[in-house]
C-alpha cells in the first residue's frame, strides 16, 4: 500500500512537471512569432478582432500540448506503476505475481527482465523451502529409526545385567538380538553417510576389476538367514560363473544390499526373491525380483526421492528411512549406470540396473 501511494504521488508530480515544461516551451515559441504576425495582419486589414492571433494560437497550442504530454506521461508511468504494484505483491509473499506488460519498448524489456528475475527468485525460494523440509524430515526419520534399535539394545542389556547368571538360552537370545540391532544401526548409518557423500559430491570410489557373481553371491549369503526366518525362498541365477568388469566393490555391495533387503522386507512369508546377473555387449545387468506387496502406479515416480516412503509401506508400518533406492540411484549414476523399477500392487516388484563394463 505504501509503495502504491508513493508511485501515484510520483506519477502526479512527473505529469505536472511535464505539463509545466510544455506550457513554457510553447508559450515561449509562440510569443516569439505571434507578435510580428499579428501586427502585420492588422495593418493589412485582415485581422481586426481585439483578441490577438498569438493569444488564440497560444491557447490552442497549450491545450494540444497538455493533451499529448498527459498521454505520453500515462504511457510512460502506467507500466511503471504496474511494475511497482507487482513488486509490492512479491515482497508481501505472493511469489507467483508477474507484470503483464506486452509493449516492445524499453518498458516492455524491463518488464520481461523483471519477470525473469521473479521466476528465478520463486524457484530459489521453493528450492530452499524444499531443502528445509527435507532437513526436518531427515532429523525426524533418522532420530526415530536410530532410537528404535537403541531402545531394543537397552532392554536386552538391562536384562543381561540384572541377573548375575542368566540362563544360557536367554543370554544367547539377547546377544543375537543385540547383534541384529547393531547390524540394523550399521545399515542406517551407511545409508546416511552415502547420502551425505552424494549431496556433497564427495564419493570416494575406487573402481577395480571385480567379479559381479562373487559380489552378488556374498550379499545373498548375508541375507539368507533373514529370508529363511521369514520362510522366503531367496534364489540366484547368473549367466556365467564369472562376470568381470571394473567397479567399486564397496558401493556395488551397497546396491545389492539395499535391493535385496527391500525385496525381503516387503515380501510376505512364503514368498520368493530372485536375483539375476547377465551380460549384454558392454553392459552388466543386475536384477532383483520379488513376489511382495508391490508399489502403486502413482508412487513409482517418487521411489527415488530422498526420505520418500510408499503409502502402502506406511500403512503396514515397515521400518526404514526412505533412503534405500535414493542411495542406489546415486551410486549407479556416479559410475555411469541406470536403474528402472517395475511393480504391480499385490504381485511384486522388479528392479533392474545396469553398469558399463
Amino acid at each position: 500500500m505504501v509503495s502504491e501511494r508513493v508511485s501515484k504521488r510520483t506519477s502526479i508530480k512527473i505529469q505536472l512537471v511535464l505539463v509545466l515544461v510544455g506550457v513554457l516551451l510553447f508559450v515561449g515559441i509562440l510569443g516569439a512569432v505571434s507578435g510580428p504576425l499579428s501586427v502585420a495582419l492588422r495593418e493589412s486589414g485582415v485581422w481586426q478582432v481585439p483578441i490577438s492571433l498569438g493569444m488564440l494560437s497560444g491557447i490552442a497550442s497549450v491545450i494540444i500540448a497538455i493533451f499529448f504530454i498527459v498521454w505520453f506521461a500515462n504511457r510512460l508511468i502506467n507500466p511503471l506503476e504496474k511494475l511497482s504494484r507487482v513488486a509490492a505483491r512479491i515482497s508481501a509473499g505472493e511469489l507467483s505475481a508477474r507484470a503483464q506488460i506486452t509493449s516492445r519498448n524499453e518498458i516492455g524489456v524491463l518488464s520481461t527482465t523483471f519477470n525473469q528475475m521473479a521466476d528465478q527468485l520463486e524457484a530459489k525460494i521453493k528450492s530452499l523451502e524444499e531443502a528445509i523440509k527435507l532437513k526436518d524430515e531427515f532429523i525426524s526419520i533418522s532420530a526415530h529409526n536410530l532410537k528404535n534399535p537403541l531402545v531394543v539394545m537397552e532392554g536386552h542389556l538391562e536384562r543381561l545385567l540384572s541377573e548375575r547368571h542368566p540362563p544360557q538360552e536367554q543370554a544367547a537370545h539377547s546377544l543375537l538380538e543385540l547383534s541384529n540391532q547393531v547390524l540394523h544401526l550399521q545399515q542406517i548409518t551407511s545409508k546416511l553417510l552415502i547420502a551425505a557423500e552424494a549431496q556433497g559430491k564427495m564419493f570416494s570410489m575406487e573402481p577395480q576389476p571385480n567379479d559381479w557373481v562373487r559380489v552378488a553371491q556374498e550379499v545373498i549369503d548375508e541375507f539368507k538367514p533373514i529370508a529363511e526366518k521369514k520362510k522366503i525362498r531367496l534364489s540366484a541365477k547368473f549367466s556365467a560363473h564369472e562376470i568381470q568388469s571394473v567397479f567399486d566393490k564397496k558401493y556395488l555391495t551397497e546396491v545389492w544390499e539395499n535391493l535385496i533387503d527391500n525385496a525381503i522386507k516387503f515380501t510376505p512369508t512364503g514368498g520368493r526373491v530372485m536375483v539375476r546377473v547377465t551380460e549384454r555387449k558392454n553392459l552388466v545387468l543386475g536384477e532383483v525380483r520379488d513376489t511382495g506387496i508391490g508399489i502403486p502406479p502413482d508412487e513409482l515416480k517418487k521411489v527415488f526421492l530422498p526420505f520418500h516412503r510408499v503409502q502402502n509401506v506406511l500403512d503396514a508400518d515397515y521400518s526404514g528411512i526412505g533412503l534405500g533406492l535414493y542411495v542406489v540411484k546415486l551410486i549407479l549414476a556416479e559410475q555411469g549406470g541406470k536403474i528402472k523399477v517395475q511393480s504391480e500392487p499385490g504381485r511384486g516388484t522388479r528392479v533392474r540396473f545396469m553398469l558399463p563394463k
